[in-house]
């Protein structure tokens, strides 16, 4: 839910493992104004999960709490895993 993400920072959000990845490809995404994709492996809980993850700069973020508008990055998340592992079998 958006409002439990509202006032926190990604790493409250995300971790720490996945943090810094996540920020640096929010800086990505940021600096050159594209859309940055990354697909990262990580374990949960003894299974290996697969992310597809679209960093996509915004000129202003869309929080109505906001004073002033202020540019931002959308993180879309998409667990590809089933896909992956299905392909790779």
């Amino acid at each position: 839910q958006m409002e439990d993400m509202v006032g926190k920072t990604i790493t409250d959000v995300l971790g720490a493992a996945r943090a810094k990845p996540a920020m640096e490809a929010s800086e990505v995404a940021m600096t050159e104004k594209r859309e940055e994709v990354r697909v990262l492996r990580r374990n949960e809980n003894g299974q290996e999960r697969i992310m597809r993850s679209q960093f996509i700069p915004l000129d202003t973020l869309p929080l109505p709490d906001m004073q002033q508008p202020a540019p931002g990055v959308l993180l879309v998340e998409q667990d590809i895993s089933e896909v992956v592992h299905e392909r790779e079998s």
